[in-house]
């Protein structure tokens, strides 16, 4: 892993070599971030209530509920008092955790999750954050704050000294027993206990093996050792990149331990693979999608903290893509002060939960604190802005192809968490097309939508039925090219066009087998075409990202996307129509964040058909 590492540096920095614009990220952008969701968070604190039940909660716009995991603000509220002075950021940070200490708190010493769950692992990033504020600004707290919040983190941290053993963490997602890595090298230091540091490096050393040949970590959404039915392994690019590779990355540096370091660092460059030239992140497969965001995921951290340690150790694109999040994470912020879950929130109108702005602003906190982290290197591209044709990434069923302006994905994975939650997409088809002048145009998520956790994903406003985004082939009784995990997909790349062929059965929502299909799609310079067939009569579903304000024109065969600047044209021999929803002539999903002109065309039996999607700049 040491070699690979060294040789991505190399390989980036010579590819930079010439560039004459730097690459740089804003400290005083992230700085009014973190204060702007601060503001947001402190505006919702309930305040004044006699019934401790309530006071000190933060009621989400979102879901009109509180979400239980309010006690991990101490650290950033804290953060901000030691910055501004401003005392009401600490007494929002003692409420923060004294409402969680009335309803979350366990009789054996953990916490809770949220009202609706008994679920205690979240007890590791409570504990966390918890003694991040203790080891950085336990010395300016208010001695009997301190006393207190010395006591808890005590409890908690026993508490989960005891209960995270080696049997038990084989059978929970990955990010958990990552996050007690950290959890008990801060322990170790805080608390100056010798025993609670060797803890965390015997975990450390277990982990050790989830970390995959191709640089991937797996374990998430299914018991660590588990692999499908195929044999791929379970990996979730927004927990692996937001939650265990910067909660190992904190363990190494607070344990001194270079070589899972050095994993670490490694593995954050293969997931890079995934993040696009806009700064999103490319989790369309993953095995815990159903909570993708555009820039991560709903429940996690950020990966702000690992781009960090890429820029600090030499990797030439890392500058890069940490200012394109942030960015991300500016235009995902909405008039609220809140961070929402995508780009379309507020122009879907849907509001932001409280939830992805009281996790992530934690990893910002982790950044602004780092006065090492370069602003300004010179420019480098990131891996998926080189045109390099084909990757594949057996491990996942996953192949990449980045062809000129086009980022496409091709799903084939069959590692879902839970069939009866609703299973991710597979079926050999595209389930993300981007390209540089339009961004998103092709965003698939589920195959079938459900709230796989209660209170971890949002209810929509304005939609009933939540549809899949994935194009796809499909028939009357639902059978789908999207659930098709019996798919063969093969993937190619000759004379700079990328061609992936799948064949295989559509399936029903009981994995029933149903009649033969095949997707052939390519991705050339000008265009990405999904060509096929299917031995039933089915429909071509075709969910093309488009916003309110974006004109559509159907007229033989080819449907017209106008948007800011670039026209997207769907070119058919097939007759598309734009299918009414709940919302009307647009559809929204909640994974990812965006708004769909939900096309669908029919397909006869046997019959051969070809969509050319293209994208062209208005000309003026």
């Amino acid at each position: 892993m040491k070699m690979k590492f060294a040789l991505s540096v190399l390989l980036f920095g010579c590819l930079c070599i010439g560039a004459s614009a730097d690459d740089s990220w804003s400290r005083a952008g992230a700085e009014r971030l973190v204060a702007r969701w601060c503001d947001a968070l402190v505006a919702r604190q309930i305040s004044g209530m006699p019934d401790r039940m309530l006071e000190g909660g933060i009621a989400c716009p979102a879901c009109g509920v509180l979400h239980g995991r309010i006690c991990d603000l101490v650290y950033p509220f804290v953060y901000r008092w030691a910055e501004t002075g401003d005392g009401r950021f600490l007494t929002a940070a003692e409420k923060a955790v004294d409402w969680a200490e009335a309803t979350m708190r366990r009789q054996d010493g953990g916490v809770y999750n949220d009202f609706q769950s008994l679920w205690w692992c979240t007890t590791t990033f409570a504990q966390v954050a918890l003694g991040k504020t203790l080891l950085h600004y336990g010395d300016r707290l208010p001695p009997s704050t301190r006393a207190r919040w010395m006591e808890i983190f005590r409890r908690e941290t026993e508490f989960l000294d005891g209960r995270f053993t080696e049997n038990f963490t084989e059978h929970i997602n990955l990010n958990y027993p990552a996050a007690f890595c950290e959890a008990m090298a801060l322990a170790g230091q805080v608390l100056s206990d010798p025993n609670k540091t060797a803890r965390a490096k015997a975990m450390a050393g277990r982990l050790r093996a989830q970390f995959l040949p191709d640089g991937l970590v797996t374990g998430e959404g299914a018991a660590m050792p588990r692999r499908s039915p195929c044999g791929r392994a379970y990996v979730d690019l927004g927990y692996n990149l937001e939650e265990t590779l910067p909660a190992l990355l904190s363990y190494a540096e607070l344990c001194g331990d270079e070589e899972m370091k050095t994993l670490v660092l490694s593995s954050a460059v293969a997931h890079a693979e995934f993040l696009l030239p806009d700064g999103g992140l490319d989790n369309s497969f993953g095995s815990r999608s159903p909570k993708w965001t555009y820039y991560g995921s709903r429940t996690s951290d950020g990966m702000l903290p690992v781009l960090a340690a890429l820029a600090k150790s030499g990797v030439p694109w890392a500058v890069r893509a940490l200012d394109r999040q942030l960015r991300l994470y500016e235009r995902c912020t909405n008039a609220s002060g809140l961070l929402a879950g995508g780009v379309q929130y507020e122009v879907a109108d849907e509001p932001a939960c409280v939830h992805h702005a009281f996790t992530h602003v934690k990893s910002l906190v982790d950044v602004l604190r780092d006065r090492s982290i370069p602003i300004s290197v010179p420019s480098a591209s990131l891996p998926r802005e080189h045109p390099y044709g084909l990757k594949r990434f057996p491990s996942i069923g996953v192949s990449l192809a980045a062809v000129g302006p086009w980022c496409v994905t091709f799903a084939a994975g069959d590692s879902f968490k839970m069939k009866k939650f609703g299973q991710r997409v597979t079926g050999g088809g595209p389930s993300l097309v981007w390209h540089e002048s339009a961004g998103p145009i092709l965003v698939g998520t589920m195959a079938d939508y459900d709230i796989v956790e209660k209170r971890n994903m949002q209810d929509l406003r304005h939609e009933r039925n939540v549809l899949s985004m994935m194009p796809r082939l499909e028939t009357a009784d639902l059978f789908s090219t999207a659930r098709a995990t019996n798919a063969v997909v093969s993937a190619s790349c000759s004379s700079n066009v990328v061609t992936c062929t799948a064949n295989g059965f559509l399936t029903g929502p009981k994995d029933e087998r149903g009649a033969a299909y095949s997707f052939v799609s390519r991705v050339s310079g000008s265009e990405v075409t999904l060509g096929g067939s299917c031995n039933a009569d089915a429909r071509m579903i075709l969910p093309v990202v488009a916003l309110p304000t974006d004109k559509i024109e159907i007229d033989e065969g080819v449907v017209r996307i106008s948007r800011d600047g670039s026209v997207v044209t769907v070119a058919s021999d097939l007759e598309f129509s734009l299918t009414k929803t709940d919302r009307g002539d647009r559809a929204f999903s909640p994974i990812a964040g965006f708004l769909y002109a939900y096309l669908t065309a029919p397909v006869a039996g046997g019959r051969e058909f070809s969509v050319r999607i293209s994208v062209e700049l208005h000309r003026h």
